[in-house]
């Protein structure tokens, strides 16, 4: 998760290396919630443009955040209205509406911004979610965005959308599929809480620090 923190993606940058040098494979959230993010526009535009200038060094998954009605709720529809237009906020939409929703690196680790959904059988379903797509409130597009680990057995209803899935989901799946491990945001967990096969890439710096 970025969540619209330009000073913490130029900082990764800095220290981790700048594309094309360095590879990149960003889990969503690029937009975030006010008043944390004041630069959400900047940090947004700024991945689409590395995006199109180095295709193969700069990869985006959708995160949650990645949805129309979700940006109007938590701010930025309204930064990108009173900076610059509700035409530009509609076009940079239909892009959130086009990322791609997993991915798999070196065959070994499963990578999207949420979780596991009962939906998915096989990648093939992943591949027949149609995009340009918004995202709906049921089913695989909105689980792999939404969806949570936890230490409860199968899966269960989230308090928010989606289901929580448990450790004995999450091992037929890599077993399945012969994985190693999924790596996932969407949360911000303690270092006292560890999910096995599980890892949680979260890196707004401010909101880490104050989580802790």
């Amino acid at each position: 998760d970025i969540r619209g923190q330009f000073t913490d993606l130029l900082r990764i940058f800095d220290v981790a290396g700048r594309p094309p040098t360095t590879k990149y494979l960003f889990l969503g959230n690029y937009n975030g919630r006010k008043p944390e993010n004041f630069k959400q526009i900047e940090t947004v535009l700024l991945l689409f443009i590395l995006k199109i200038k180095y295709p193969d060094s700069i990869h985006l998954l959708r995160g949650n955040y990645e949805c129309g009605s979700i940006s109007r709720i938590y701010g930025f529809y309204d930064e990108v209205k009173r900076r610059f237009s509700v035409k530009l906020w509609k076009k940079i939409v239909m892009c959130f509406d086009c990322i791609p929703i997993a991915a798999i690196v070196n065959e070994k680790i499963f990578c999207c911004h949420g979780g596991l959904s009962p939906d998915l059988r096989t990648f093939d379903d992943i591949r027949a979610i149609s995009r340009p797509t918004d995202v709906p409130e049921h089913g695989l597009l909105c689980d792999l965005l939404w969806n949570d680990p936890s230490s409860t057995l199968g899966y269960a209803s989230d308090y928010r959308l989606g289901y929580e899935f448990g450790p004995d989901v999450l091992t037929r799946f890599l077993e399945k599929h012969n994985l190693d491990f999924m790596c996932r945001g969407h949360q911000v967990e303690s270092n006292d809480r560890v999910v096995p096969h599980v890892i949680f890439m979260y890196v707004i710096i401010r909101f880490v620090f104050r989580f802790f």
